[in-house]
């Protein structure tokens, strides 16, 4: 393109952005002003009448001025200070909700007495849900009002406070003030990936149960002990006593507990958002993707965690593979790429979540963003047995970061990754001897 033209669209450019910021302060002034259509034309009125009762020296034009003024005035004050504090209850049912399902909000207006004009309510939501939902509420009626959300981005979104629009008996002013607590919408990742379209997934899933049978310690070693006197012969385990030389007796029939760890590879360079911007954008080249775009996980009142598509996919899979093993009765612990456990954790809403089963991964999982932590030669070891059966999920991870996870984790005996698509790191985790799952293509096209 010509520089010229370059020049020419800057300027333009430039000018939308002057005319929509002229007319935002435009909107701002008159959205604030405390009278309304009607209160400006009566105050205008009785301005223009104080000017002819000056020029024109009649008592009477004089007295429908200072009328027409004093009129809109007080039924400003009226509005400012007449209504007590207005109070709102909030609630969600379905909560906490899934990403792409949709929740309930129900809202409750109190009022100080049990007269008073109507008011109009917005209800303030984040910018992803829509436009802000607008309801008439009244003291007379106590049946509140509720709408339906659909978020699609897991996290903690802030929903309010809400707006009440004011307005006196004679409609000439208004007051638009805030009230009510703001309130915490959790949303979890989708744990449906594996549905009937993906096939490959489904079966990666189904086949890591046996793989935690197969990886788990033998048991005899765990159920048997030395032989005592007064041991019945009965409880005598030949092959045991055979192994170790000398009787052996079954202990207590335990039960037995399969288990699967899964690391989750949080950081960003994985991801096309390190700060190395050379290496990931000739990883994205090589494989014909675009460059990530950078986005936004809510947090109830703290920073919002950064992520991407992929990123939120990968967590997506991770909470998919904790429902599905702990279905199948498999116990799963989780981890991030640095070592730190995804089963318990701090919550922005919740606080600290104690580890209760899956939803407490779910829970963890729906703020988590990426990190620009690498795995260095400090990474602590993880607390899994070297037995155990390991699955690693990540993006686009460099060859280098992916050299650093094969050699944090290069004493299990059985390591699967998963993959969007094979890249160049797949020739590593390949020689470390991981085996790696690809997802198909309409898989990862599809968030």
């Amino acid at each position: 393109m010509h520089p010229a033209d370059d020049e020419r669209n800057t300027q333009l450019s430039r000018q939308r952005e002057e005319r929509a910021e002229r007319r935002a302060r435009r909107q701002s002034f008159f959205a604030n002003q405390p009278f309304t259509w009607r209160g400006l034309g009566v105050l205008s009125a009785g301005v223009i009448a104080l000017l002819l009762a000056a020029f024109l020296g009649r008592r009477e034009l004089l007295a429908i001025a200072l009328f027409l003024i004093v009129v809109p005035l007080v039924s400003a004050i009226t509005v400012r200070w007449g209504r007590g504090q207005l109070k709102l209850e909030r609630t969600f049912a379905p909560h906490p909700v899934t990403a792409g399902e949709t929740t309930r909000v129900s809202s409750q207006v109190r009022f100080p007495g049990p007269r008073g004009a109507a008011v109009v309510v917005e209800d303030h939501l984040p910018d992803s849900f829509g436009a802000n939902p607008r309801f008439l509420a009244s003291p007379q009626d106590a049946s509140g009002f509720s709408y339906r959300v659909r978020p699609s981005q897991r996290g903690t979104h802030t929903v309010g406070p809400a707006t009440a629009l004011t307005v006196d008996v004679l409609g000439l002013a208004r007051r638009r003030v805030k009230f009510g607590e703001v309130s915490a919408l959790c949303v979890l990742p989708r744990t449906n990936l594996f549905d009937a379209e993906s096939s490959s997934g489904a079966h990666f899933s189904s086949g890591l149960a046996p793989t935690a049978r197969q990886s788990s310690p033998d048991m005899d070693d765990v159920m048997t002990r030395e032989y005592r006197e007064g041991d019945p012969l009965r409880r005598i385990h030949w092959p045991a006593s055979a192994r170790h030389g000398e009787l052996m007796v079954r202990q207590e029939v335990f039960s037995v507990r399969h288990y699967v760890a899964i690391v989750v590879d949080a950081a960003a360079s994985s991801y096309g958002l390190g700060t190395d911007q050379g290496e990931a954008s000739s990883e994205a080249t090589s494989l014909k993707t675009a460059p990530a775009r950078a986005l936004s996980v809510p947090r109830f009142g703290a920073e919002p965690g950064v992520t991407s598509e992929l990123f939120d996919r990968t967590v997506e899979l991770a909470a998919t593979l904790v429902t599905d093993l702990h279905q199948q009765g498999v116990t799963v612990d989780v981890f991030e790429h640095t070592g730190r456990t995804l089963n318990e954790g701090s919550h922005s809403a919740r606080g600290y979540i104690s580890r209760m089963g899956p939803d407490s991964v779910q829970w963890c999982l729906s703020e988590l963003g990426v990190t620009s932590t690498e795995v260095g030669h400090t990474a602590p070891e993880l607390p899994v047995p070297d037995s155990q059966s390991l699955v690693v999920i990540s993006g686009n991870p460099t060859r280098e970061h992916a050299e650093r996870l094969t050699t944090w984790l290069s004493h299990y005996r059985t390591v699967n990754i998963v993959l969007p698509r094979r890249g160049a790191s797949a020739a590593v985790f390949e020689n470390a001897g991981w085996t790696i799952h690809e997802l198909n293509s309409a898989e990862a096209r599809r968030s």
